[in-house]
């Protein structure tokens, strides 16, 4: 039985704790992470929730590494009371998005919306993004654009999702650059996939991560480019 405030081992640690971890750096100096212990509902391992440097949340991986020690803190310790309800949710309900490279609170179905407030479920959302992909792959044809002028926000999409991977510290039992190529290289497998499946499949992609709107204003942006920059890039639209 482990007490607040007590050090523990790797191995005691267990889901529903609040714990602050203690990561000796290369420097030679240390940083505290303060979160909470739970299971990963795909994979079944155990991770520690967390927040980043921008206040989004953080699952990170557990490992015994030399260096890095654990001691039970009481709820919520070093946290804001919105980080604790976003680290509380997250270690609930979140879920890994490939397409965008961070985890995702789902959002409830139509048919739980309506299973709530006592109504029949109308059109769920996954009707609901088919039909925006529909409308934007007609767009797409208006403005003349195909498969491969979308190819690279493709690209570029994946690789801010690895990006934000990285910065939350995936593959930490790799050094910095390692788990930096490690990341990106996956990256670069997803995109491909993406990208072979052919436009339908890199709208629907582009929705999952931006929104039928912003998509919308990227296809336009890409027939149309600012003069004297690159078209194939994911650049911010008003």
């Amino acid at each position: 039985m482990t007490t607040i405030g007590q050090e523990i081992g790797h191995v005691e640690l267990a889901a529903g704790m609040w714990i602050c971890r203690t990561v000796r750096l290369e420097n030679g100096k240390t940083r505290e992470e303060f979160g909470l212990l739970a299971v990963r509902r795909d994979t079944g391992k155990l991770v520690l929730w967390s927040t980043d440097r921008l206040q989004h949340a953080a699952c990170l991986v557990l490992s015994p590494v030399s260096g890095w020690t654990y001691r039970q803190v009481p709820r919520g310790e070093s946290l804001a009371p919105e980080q604790v309800s976003l680290i509380e949710a997250y270690a609930e309900r979140g879920i890994y998005d490939p397409a965008q490279g961070c985890w995702v609170l789902p959002t409830p179905t139509a048919a739980e919306d309506g299973d709530a407030a006592g109504l029949a479920p109308n059109a769920g959302p996954a009707e609901e993004a088919q039909g925006a992909v529909t409308a934007l792959v007609h767009l797409a044809g208006e403005l003349g654009l195909t498969d491969v002028d979308v190819d690279q926000l493709v690209y570029d999409m994946v690789h801010r999702g690895a990006s934000n991977a990285y910065n939350n510290g995936e593959r930490p039992e790799l050094s910095d650059l390692d788990a930096f190529d490690a990341v990106h290289d996956d990256a670069d497998e997803r995109a491909s996939t993406i990208n072979n499946g052919g436009l339908e499949d890199q709208l629907s992609a582009l929705v999952e991560a931006f929104g039928e709107q912003q998509v919308e204003r990227m296809l336009r942006a890409e027939a149309a480019p600012v003069p004297g920059e690159c078209s194939n890039t994911i650049r911010d639209v008003a």
